[in-house]
């Protein structure tokens, strides 16, 4: 992760910042100048993350922040994203940890399955929040970090979507694009961390993360993978078929819509075409 470029003056939002890759994406955005939000559902644990990363690297202390999220309680994520409004004027790097890892909570969303909620709808609707700092904030990116070792299970309501977090990076990526933001919008695909150790599979995750959250020649709507044997650097390549399909990526994000109750955000309207006067 030595070619991670100089990040002073950027902000970075990290969910799931309080262990395992989410913590190990958060270290190195902050040993490189970023200045970074922790984002988590509890607090105590957050905090207790940020002493841990501020006492091993000499991060001054202004650099990191711990904030209150729960990614099931849209209260929640309507106070965060205010917060945020209020405090910022800028956001360059919103990473989205949507990687399922053992004991995460699962405090369910009424009429949705606990995973889903917390590791998609939630995320959709923190990104949705976010956008007006995201697309005033030149360069700025969304990283979508994909699940680990499993794909999620096809949700009610979304059956048939595939990779749930490919599937909405991609998707936003287009919308982005057709309102003709500069914002770009990537997935990371760790891959399975079953074979690792714990503390390895975090370091490795971290690194496709950073990849593509620091990758110059990114392009919106690709995913970052790890190159052959998962040793090399992570690599881009463009999304899987169902990823591709437009008709079930606007299904999806239309029943996403639905679920969080929410309307198209003004940010990813499709832009305008010019009217040309007639003249004879």
């Amino acid at each position: 992760m030595a070619d991670i470029p100089d990040l002073t003056g950027r902000v970075a939002i990290v969910t799931r910042a309080d262990s395992g890759p989410g913590l190990a994406t958060t270290h190195r955005l902050a040993v490189n100048g970023a200045r970074v939000v922790m984002a988590c559902s509890d607090l105590g644990t957050a905090e207790s993350a940020k002493r841990q990363v501020l006492g091993t690297t000499g991060v001054a202390d202004e650099r990191l922040e711990a904030w209150a999220l729960d990614l099931t309680d849209q209260l929640s994520i309507d106070l965060f994203v205010g917060k945020l409004l209020r405090t910022c004027d800028r956001l360059d790097l919103l990473i989205n940890d949507t990687g399922a890892r053992s004991g995460s909570p699962q405090r369910p969303v009424p009429g949705v399955e606990p995973s889903v909620g917390v590791l998609h709808l939630g995320h959709m609707a923190l990104t949705l929040g976010l956008l007006p700092l995201l697309v005033g904030t030149r360069g700025s990116r969304v990283v979508t970090v994909a699940d680990q070792g499993r794909r999620l299970g096809p949700p009610r309501g979304l059956r048939g979507t595939g990779s749930v977090a490919v599937l909405f990076a991609v998707e936003l990526a287009r919308r982005l694009a057709a309102a003709g933001q500069g914002t770009l919008s990537l997935a990371a695909a760790p891959g399975s961390t079953q074979l690792r150790s714990w503390a390895r599979g975090a370091v490795d995750t971290a690194r496709t993360t950073l990849r593509a959250a620091t990758d110059p020649d990114a392009a919106s709507g690709l995913v970052y993978a790890p190159g052959p044997l998962g040793r090399s650097c992570p690599v881009p390549r463009g999304p899987r078929l169902r990823a591709k399909d437009r008709r079930a990526a606007v299904t999806f994000w239309r029943r996403s819509l639905r679920m969080l109750s929410q309307d198209e955000p003004p940010q990813l309207l499709p832009r305008p075409l010019a009217v040309v006067p007639f003249s004879i």
